[in-house]
């Protein structure tokens, strides 16, 4: 019989092996971080922006280690993220420092993300779809991503990133999209889960320490409340 370790080990080699097939052949990756929001400390520190500081309240902003939704299975954890979407663009995301890496080096960062979404595609709703219009968006920067004000004044101060992670449906140079908001299905309102891998990646150079930031989240067009519950988080990355 197997013990813990061993499994944890094996777990670890798949996942090593299996993120070769995510691009080109004979590319190979390493498992860099793989989290599925289970231990007792929640290892993601939560960061948001695109709103009117004096909407904060009105956004309803939630960043929760919990359980899977009905109808999946509530014994699982997730992390949970659920914003109301007051100011038609915003951006609701995790944040992570990670060392260990060589100094000044280039990386290229990867991410298999589990999530599970309520939202069928095709359906119409206020500012945008609530399903293709909200995007899953994931990368790296060698900095501490932060939301900062715009220092426009108390009426019209904007909380913005200090990276790029492009608008809406457009990339940016520090973050990539991943995929939307559908559930898989047309027609099914409940949580169901779904799997998806970057297509792009981000580069990314190590600091001086030997440490990148890893960034995942969604922004959302669509003008209401949105809940999701990533299951897990798979990350690798291969120097450059």
């Amino acid at each position: 019989m197997k013990t813990k370790n061993e499994y944890l080990l094996l777990l670890l080699l798949n996942f090593t092996c299996y993120s070769c097939e995510l691009f080109e052949k004979n590319e190979k990756y390493e498992l860099l971080i793989f989290d599925d929001f289970s231990e007792q400390q929640l290892n993601w520190e939560s960061i948001n922006a695109d709103y009117n500081y004096f909407q904060e309240d009105f956004m309803a902003f939630k960043f929760i280690k919990t359980s899977l939704p009905e109808p999946l299975p509530t014994n699982e954890t997730a992390l949970m993220l659920s914003s109301f979407n007051v100011s038609d663009d915003v951006f609701m995301g995790a944040k992570r420092k990670v060392g260990g890496l060589k100094k000044n080096q280039h990386y290229h960062i990867i991410y298999e993300i589990t999530f599970a979404s309520n939202e069928p595609e095709g359906r119409v709703g206020s500012g945008g779809s609530p399903a293709e219009s909200v995007w899953i968006k994931a990368g790296a920067t060698n900095f501490e991503p932060l939301s900062i004000s715009s220092g426009e004044g108390v009426k019209n101060d904007f909380m913005i990133l200090n990276f790029d992670k492009g608008n809406q449906s457009v990339e940016g140079e520090n973050m990539e999209i991943i995929s939307d908001f559908r559930n898989g299905t047309r027609d099914i309102l409940n949580y169901r889960l779904v799997d998806h891998k970057s297509k792009r990646g981000t580069n990314v150079t190590a600091n001086d320490n030997g440490e990148v930031w890893l960034i995942f989240g969604t922004e959302s067009g669509f003008e209401s409340t949105t809940t999701i519950f990533f299951k897990d988080v798979k990350i690798f990355f291969k120097p450059i």
